[in-house]
């Protein structure tokens, strides 16, 4: 809990980035605990003082660029991202896109105009799904998703709706108690044409028996169900909670997708983890796993895309991390595997010794 002498403090970090919470997900933490990992996901701490890092690791501002439309963002040929809120249920105090809750900025990089972000869509056949994310989608009226989701199904190239959401994780009842939200995801994922719920559970004690009703209303409305983690310390910084979430995950139909490395947000610093450990901790966590819960891969989000990790290895007394392009904004990157030294305190792939005097991994 935060003592009376952080008040001052806290207030100062509310204002950078708010604090926000569900009352179902207020109910899931013992705070009796300081240490609850729920409490350390949603709760603001006096460690966000520390404000190194970057607001835009990922280089989102060149995304948009690449569309020329607000809100709308194009890294890869096949995928369009699309803003279309700036709020969420509760905000995690890592988010990598915190940027856009500061009440200075709100907005600013929202969708204004879907017919202008169709109009691009519509001209660039290679995009095939279409991922709405925030902000979280789910926190728009029915009403207004109806006549949303209906134009983007218009376009006949995009095959995949998918939906960036902690809806289930936040707010589950926001799909059991609206049959019209199950009927139009009924409505628009074909045999054809699919819509997905890419969630983020970080901790097992997240799925709730509310989650499992949540999940099968959306599976039989036709929706496919997949998760994305973060490594956090002091959230699930052990295998045994790893295993268990990704056990229970693919027991429930929620396919374990990807984990992430921590990025480095400001004012999340706390949260990170080295490498070295991350990897040890994803070979201890999926060891032991069946195949379907065992699809889960580890991810860096780098500027340059999405890179796989795939293991670690000593050489000549020093251990080294293979690595391999997921995706990437130089599509002559996807599928390279590359290998670098693993020094105990790299946290990021920019961290590697070798990355940044490699010409294939430099911006232009």
């Amino acid at each position: 809990m935060i003592r009376e002498s952080e008040l001052a403090a806290i207030e100062k970090i509310h204002e950078y980035f708010p604090f926000s919470i569900t009352p179902y997900y207020a109910g899931l933490i013992n705070w009796d605990n300081p240490n609850d990992p729920l409490l350390r996901i949603v709760a603001p701490s006096i460690d966000e003082q520390d404000r190194s890092g970057s607001l835009d690791v990922s280089g989102e501002a060149e995304n948009t660029q690449n569309t020329g439309e607000e809100g709308t963002q194009m890294k890869y040929p096949s995928t369009v991202l699309m803003l279309p809120i700036p709020v969420c249920f509760a905000y995690c105090r890592f988010c990598f896109r915190k940027r856009l809750f500061n009440p200075e900025v709100k907005g600013e990089e929202i969708l204004k105009n879907l017919g202008d972000a169709l109009s691009f869509i519509k001209d660039h056949p290679s995009v095939n799904n279409i991922l709405l994310t925030g902000g979280d989608p789910l926190m728009i009226k029915t009403s207004m998703l109806r006549k949303f989701l209906r134009e983007i199904r218009k376009v006949p190239h995009v095959k995949i709706i998918r939906f960036g959401t902690r809806v289930l994780t936040f707010l589950p009842s926001r799909i059991t108690s609206d049959p019209e939200l199950l009927d139009l995801l009924k409505e628009i994922s074909e045999h054809d044409k699919r819509v997905y719920f890419v969630n983020h559970f970080n901790h097992p004690n997240e799925l709730t028996e509310e989650v499992g009703k949540a999940s099968d209303s959306l599976i039989k409305s036709g929706v496919i169900l997949a998760n994305q983690s973060v490594f956090l310390r002091g959230v699930n910084d052990s295998p045994e909670i790893l295993r268990d979430l990704f056990n229970k995950l693919a027991a429930w139909g929620i396919t374990p997708y990807y984990i992430f490395q921590c990025k480095f947000i400001k004012g999340s610093g706390h949260f990170r983890i080295p490498l070295i450990e991350s990897c040890d901790l994803f070979d201890d966590a999926t060891r032991g796993l069946n195949g379907l819960a065992k699809r889960v891969k580890f991810i860096m989000a780098h500027f340059s895309g999405k890179i796989e990790v795939l293991g670690t290895e000593m050489r000549s007394g020093e251990r080294w991390i293979f690595l391999k392009y997921h995706q990437a904004r130089n599509e002559a990157l996807i599928g390279k595997v590359l290998s670098f030294p693993l020094p105990e305190q790299a946290y990021w792939f920019d961290d590697l010794p070798g990355v940044n005097t490699d010409p294939r991994l430099q911006r232009s």
